[in-house]
């Protein structure tokens, strides 16, 4: 299937609860978080072509670093005001008669994962990586506290800040819950034909999965694996470094920039 596979990562989201673009700019295993997912697309033989939807500030950012993006397979395409729409942006864009759809803040993940997706994808059946739950799982309502905004007076008399979240409400059963993870694997035409179908509800689905099951199509599931997180907040950034590598070190990535 040489020449047949179109990566489309996403890097058009505004990465509000890490700080805005410097989530994708973060260093880690020696390199910026997006250029993980090029380098193993990159090396993938059945890739043709790497299309980052991007916002004018990761295009900003990308195109003026051309020593580091100098990927002769990536192009640039501007994305819309919702995962999904940014998703279309790049299937509409692509060539390839599989697509493999991405989370630009997800760099953790192997080659021999999608080498198991090519294994079980079909005209009519996308197949996504997932992980297990096998901790308890409850639904908890938000009271705003747990950033340093409030104090509580603790058992010794003491006032400190509130570390709470929020209140336990229900729980929820764990048995076949799963974590759903990217890259995703789909063939571009029945994809085309789910979005289609979700016409100007496409902005609702904030999973490609949902989008695709939705359409009547099936999804398989694949073991991920623990070390593919997705990058949200500082604290997943914390664990990355520690599964990755630090992130103080300049050390050359194969584009040949820095990887800033």
């Amino acid at each position: 299937m040489a020449g047949k596979l179109s990566a489309i990562i996403a890097v058009a989201g505004p990465a509000e609860r890490f700080g805005g673009l410097d989530q994708l700019k973060s260093k880690v295993g020696g390199k910026s978080v997006i250029c993980h997912s090029l380098d193993l697309f990159e090396a993938d033989d059945d890739c043709h072509e790497i299309i980052l939807v991007v916002s004018k500030e990761s295009r900003a950012w990308i195109e003026g670093d051309p020593l580091t993006f100098a990927s002769g397979k990536m192009k640039l395409v501007d994305g819309g005001t919702s995962r999904a729409e940014s998703i279309a942006a790049g299937v509409s864009a692509a060539s390839g008669e599989l697509i493999a759809l991405h989370d630009g803040n997800r760099p953790n993940f192997r080659a021999d994962l999608v080498e198991r997706l090519k294994q079980v994808v079909l005209p009519e059946r996308g197949v996504v990586p997932a992980v297990e739950m096998h901790n308890a799982l409850a639904y908890v309502t938000r009271i705003g506290a747990g950033e340093g905004d409030a104090a509580v007076t603790d058992f010794f008399g003491g006032k400190k800040q509130d570390p709470r979240i929020g209140h336990l409400m229900e729980h929820i059963d764990s048995e076949d819950v799963f974590v759903l993870q990217t890259p995703q694997l789909y063939y571009r035409a029945s994809f085309q034909d789910a979005i289609a179908q979700a016409g100007d509800k496409l902005a609702d689905y904030s999973d490609d999965s949902a989008l695709y099951l939705a359409a009547g199509y099936e999804v398989s599931v694949i073991d991920g694996w623990l070390g593919n997180i997705k990058v949200v907040t500082p604290k997943e950034f914390n664990l990355l470094i520690k599964l990755m590598g630090g992130g103080t070190k300049k050390s050359k990535d194969k584009y040949g920039g820095l990887g800033w």
